[in-house]
């Protein structure tokens, strides 16, 4: 009697790799839309199969959380570069909205490679006040401008 296992929520590429394991294994199978059957006698070795592809698989995956990270300096750049424009016109529109771009990536970022957490905290913080800030409808420019001083101030030494 068969076994059947089913492929079919696997991600792309996963299914060729079991089928690589049982060819490379000398499995007898038969490969259907999304399920591969087996002989009953093999329904062991290929468990254990299943267990070892899938857990490789799963290893050389990238964390969701880790894919597609924005470039840390590219960033910091960009916070830079716009805190420096707001510290120098707070009512500065492009710049604002620039700004809130690099800002929104930056309290999403994790730590970047090379910084600790007592680094990138205060880029952290002084972006997230000065967000807050330029959110605020009745924030004055001077605060503005203290905000965008301080965290160009955090940020000179970095880019």
């Amino acid at each position: 009697e068969p076994v059947i296992y089913d492929v079919g929520d696997w991600p792309v590429g996963l299914e060729d790799r079991f089928i690589e394991a049982l060819i490379d294994e000398r499995i007898r199978h038969q490969r259907g839309y999304h399920e591969v059957t087996v002989g009953v006698d093999d329904e062991e070795r290929v468990d254990a199969l299943v267990d070892e592809v899938t857990a490789a698989w799963e290893d050389e995956q990238v964390p969701e959380d880790e894919q597609d990270e924005p470039d840390a300096q590219e960033v910091l750049s960009e916070l830079f570069v716009t805190a420096d424009r707001l510290q120098h016109g707070p009512s500065d529109k492009a710049a604002v909205v620039r700004f809130d771009d690099a800002a929104t990536l930056v309290k999403t970022m994790r730590v970047p490679f090379g910084f600790d957490e007592a680094t990138w905290q205060p880029i952290v913080d002084g972006s997230v006040a000065l967000h807050d800030l330029l959110a605020e409808a009745d924030s004055s420019d001077e605060d503005i401008v203290e905000a965008a001083s301080d965290l160009r101030g955090v940020l000179r030494p970095l880019v």
